[in-house]
């Protein structure tokens, strides 16, 4: 991920990419998806499996959706010409790592919100409505340990 996403960001041009390139890119990410769905499906059927056992097929090719998203938005950003708007993806762009660090902490802090909103839209809206949920949080929370003199201090010494 990190060669991958320096040799996007700093090497190639990434307004060369076709409307063709970036299709092949989204369809790529719902096979790769699909596929992930499929043999997880498929070890269910073979066998009882707690859900540590389910997770390990979700890794395994994150790196295609991963490699979409970071393209598609890069690709808007530069297209984007609302300097308040491009602000925004700016502030949020630079809080991803940092998400990345905290998402698996707020994703228990807020199971809740799943399990509230389960019984009355289903699961799969349920599940995007806690992803979004610990997305926003995890950002907000980022976004102000940033702007806090001590925390911001000590990522600069070490960092």
């Amino acid at each position: 991920f990190v060669l991958m996403g320096y040799y996007f960001e700093h090497v190639y041009d990434i307004t060369k990419l076709k409307k063709k390139h970036l299709l092949f890119c989204v369809l790529s990410s719902v096979l790769a998806i699909l596929f992930t769905c499929f043999i997880t499906y498929y070890q269910t059927t073979i066998e009882v499996c707690t859900p540590h056992q389910l997770e390990r097929f979700f890794n395994c090719f994150i790196c295609i959706p991963a490699f979409t998203i970071f393209i598609l938005i890069k690709r808007l950003g530069i297209t984007i010409k609302k300097k308040y708007l491009g602000h925004w993806i700016s502030i949020a762009g630079s809080a991803v790592f940092g998400v990345y660090l905290i998402e698996k902490i707020t994703r228990a802090l807020l199971i809740k919100v799943y399990d509230i909103l389960h019984p009355f839209i289903g699961s799969f809206f349920a599940s995007l409505v806690w992803c979004f949920a610990v997305l926003v949080f995890s950002l907000i929370i980022i976004i102000i340990l940033k702007r806090t003199p001590i925390i911001k201090k000590l990522v600069n010494k070490f960092i």
